[in-house]
Parts: structure tokens; sequence; C-alpha cells
């Protein structure tokens, strides 16, 4: 057992460790799921519609919770009791989150901003009775 003066950093270490590889997991993936989503939403809203984007962000997002939930279930069930996963089931469960976040990135987060401006362009430039 370490000494009482050296416990507390190396405690302060390990938190530290954890919390930075949750900040960098957090970073790539809302560099690669949101904002490139976005971009992508962006530069294609005009040449295949809203309407068609709308409908597959919010298809992809069902299918995506859909397979998350049906994961996760399957593991833990009804009652809740706690297991070990295995790798590859939980990289699974998180790669389905990615593409949920990809899907709102790409059809509900920028477009919902697209039609509002829209529509106050749209009311702002019509014509006062």
């Amino acid at each position: 057992m370490a000494p009482f003066k050296y416990r507390g950093a190396l405690n302060i270490m390990f938190q530290v460790t954890i919390t930075f590889g949750i900040f960098l997991a957090n970073l790539l993936n809302y560099y690669f799921a949101k904002i490139k989503a976005a971009i992508i939403s962006s530069l294609t809203a005009d040449k295949y519609g809203r309407k068609k984007l709308f409908l597959e962000g919010g298809i992809k997002m069902f299918v995506c919770q859909v397979a998350m939930t049906i994961a996760i279930g399957s593991k833990f069930g009804t009652s809740g009791s706690p297991c070990q996963l295995p790798m590859w089931f939980s990289t699974l469960v998180v790669i389905a989150m990615c593409f949920y976040i990809a899907g709102f990135g790409w059809s509900w987060g920028p477009l919902g901003w697209l039609v509002q401006i829209f529509l106050l362009l749209k009311v702002s430039t019509s014509p006062s009775t």
C-alpha cells in the first residue's frame, strides 16, 4: 500500500487520465460526426432538398436507436442485471451512437435552423397589407 502522502497524487493522476480519455473521445465524436455532417448538410440542402435530408436523417436516427435498444436490451434484459460486456459489443453500441449523432448532424440539427431562417426571410420580404 502506498504511503498517505502519495495516495492523493496517485488518485488524481488516475482520475486525470480517465477524464482526458473521455474528453478526447468526445472531441473525436463531435468532430467526425457532427461538424462534418453539418458541412455535408449545408452543401447538399439545395441540391437534394430539405425534405429528403430530413427523412434520410430521421430514418437513420430511428434505425440507430432501435439497434442500440435491441443490443443493450439483449445483454441486460428487463431485469437490468449487470454483466461483463465484450469489447466488440461495446464498440458496436458506440458506433451506432456515432451514426445517430451523424444522422442528427446532417438533418435535424442544421436543417432546423435553415428552415427557421428561410421562414423569417420569407415573412420579412412579403408585402405588407
